[in-house]
């Protein structure tokens, strides 16, 4: 939530810009819920918006962009904390091939992949340092 909470900050001026949030559990389902008039506004990344865009055109066009957050460094792969680190490389190596292998092609089109690239660690840790950027300008807490 620190990509909405910094650019929100911007215009906050120190004080509360929503009567309620409300966690979805999802951007698809934050969508929904904008489409059945149960929210003003949702922050849904630029992947999930693209896909509503194309495979629920009638859906996407009942909503509209109304301001873009700061930059991140790309929608990361996640795994779980329980993964056991030995598996990590397995699975870069399998991402990597999929994203190669020309056997794959129909399915990263269909997923709008058109790569997989290490991104190191540390490229996410900016992230951070917009949260503490919010709070600085008096918005610690998405609301």
């Amino acid at each position: 939530m620190n990509l909405p909470r910094r650019a929100l900050a911007e215009i906050a001026g120190g004080k509360s810009v929503f009567r309620q949030v409300i966690e979805t559990g999802g951007h698809p389902a934050s969508l929904e819920r904008l489409l059945h008039g149960e929210g003003d506004v949702a922050s849904i990344d630029c992947v999930t918006y693209a896909f509503w865009r194309h495979y629920r055109p009638e859906a996407a066009a009942q909503v509209r962009v109304v301001g873009e957050t700061p930059s991140s460094p790309s929608i990361p792969f996640v795994t779980s904390i329980a993964t056991p680190s030995s598996i990590v490389p397995i699975l870069r190596n399998a991402l990597h091939r999929v994203a190669t292998d020309p056997r794959y092609a129909a399915s990263r089109a269909g997923l709008m992949i058109s790569g997989v690239e290490d991104v190191p660690d540390g490229a996410y840790r900016g992230l951070l340092d917009y949260e503490k950027q919010a709070a600085a300008l008096g918005y610690p807490q998405l609301l």
